[in-house]
């Protein structure tokens, strides 16, 4: 096709052709050179490579984690009273709230109006008692009068002044007082019962009364409010508002046990939060025991130095500079990677030979061997993807 029909076609297909010559073009270079650069090297000749003599250097590392902003202390608060519905909401998510401040308002009418028929109760209760007590004061006073005329009577009936007749009567007064007495004494009992009754009764719809009042246990920070108006008490269990006690918040971090052992407690770190320029100092607080089966990952707690102006939920990073120690340390380069497995490669009489290493922190292009290798052996530390188990190897320089 020559320039002129070229320069006819549309834009668009121009376009394409030129994008599919270029992707062509690469394809045939890339087979080219993997079909070829074989071929081209000598079957006796090996790779050129330079090497490094592993050695323990000190090492100075900053740890960095991740993690989110929590209450230190979560403190629900549920309406104790299952019934009535929530008028008024007071506070708001992000409010700061005092041990005993009011934070919704529920209609208690049925409630007061079981105290009103409790207290009519207990007034009834009360007049009851009230006049059992009169009773029993009476019928005192008549068993009283009947013993000393029954004493009397006996004393004459001697002397043959009264009639056996006469003293028996008075005998007979004087049981019948008696027994009026008992009977006074029981109603008195159950009068009292009642009394008892009406005032538990009034002291129920007290604390009803007491129980709908949704407010706060503790000082603190609103951090969830679920309390809307018109909400009826007995349709939910879930708490109406959720507090931050004393509006202390921390850092949650879930991490795994490797990099937990490392750290301690009261180690200094430095918080920083996503999209903040600003970081703030604190301390790990806390260091959970319990590891999770599904994940083997613990969780650690970072506490503020300072009171920050944070939210919950927030994310954050948390870093931490870790105590100089020794280490082995090798170029990113000479690291090989198959599957979960690590690999680096060292030179035994001309040939590269792998070995299965441990790795464990990255920092400035430089990857920390925890196990595998072992002062003083040569690694290759380039083109470790491309080496194969055995291959001749030329090394041109040792680096240390």
């Amino acid at each position: 096709m020559n320039n002129r029909l070229i320069d006819q076609l549309p834009l668009f297909l121009r376009t394409r052709m030129a994008l599919a010559i270029v992707v062509l073009t690469s394809i045939l270079m890339v087979w080219h050179f993997s079909t070829h650069s074989e071929s081209a090297r000598p079957s006796n000749a090996g790779l050129t490579v330079t090497a490094i003599t592993v050695e323990n250097k000190p090492l100075n590392s900053t740890l960095e984690l991740f993690g989110k902003v929590v209450a230190q202390e979560q403190v629900p608060v549920y309406a104790d009273m299952m019934q009535g519905r929530i008028t008024k909401v007071l506070v708001d998510e992000g409010d700061h709230v005092k041990a005993g401040q009011q934070l919704a308002v529920v209609d208690t009418q049925l409630a007061k109006v079981q105290r009103v028929q409790s207290l009519a109760s207990k007034q009834r209760a009360i007049v009851a008692f009230s006049e059992a007590e009169a009773a029993l004061d009476d019928a005192k006073k008549t068993l009283d009068q009947a013993r000393t005329e029954r004493v009397r009577g006996e004393k004459v009936a001697e002397d043959g002044l009264i009639s056996k007749e006469l003293l028996e009567q008075r005998i007979q007064t004087e049981q019948a007082a008696e027994s009026k007495l008992n009977t006074a004494r029981n109603r008195l009992r159950m009068a009292l019962s009642d009394l008892l009754s009406a005032n538990a009764q009034v002291d129920e719809a007290d604390l009803k009364i007491k129980q709908a009042e949704l407010v706060a246990p503790v000082s603190g920070l609103v951090i969830q409010r679920n309390a809307v108006v018109g909400q009826l008490l007995s349709q939910t269990n879930q708490s109406q508002f959720l507090l931050a006690k004393d509006g202390t918040l921390e850092v949650d971090i879930e991490t795994s046990v490797e990099v937990a052992a490392s750290l301690t407690h009261g180690m200094p770190v430095q918080v920083k939060i996503k999209d903040a320029e600003r970081s703030y100092a604190g301390h790990i607080r806390k260091k959970g025991i319990m590891v999770h089966d599904e994940n083997q990952m613990l969780h650690l707690k970072v506490a503020f130095s300072k009171a920050p102006a944070l939210s919950p939920g927030q994310a954050a990073t948390v870093l931490v500079t870790l105590p100089q120690r020794n280490a082995i340390r090798v170029p990113d380069s000479a690291i090989a990677v198959e599957g979960d497995q690590y690999y680096v490669y060292s030179v035994e009489q001309g040939h590269a030979k792998r070995i299965a290493v441990t790795i464990g922190q990255r920092l400035d292009g430089e990857v920390e061997i925890l196990s595998g290798v072992s002062p003083g052996m040569r690694l290759i530390d380039k083109f470790a993807g491309f080496i194969r188990e055995g291959e001749p190897v030329n090394v041109i320089a040792a680096v240390h």
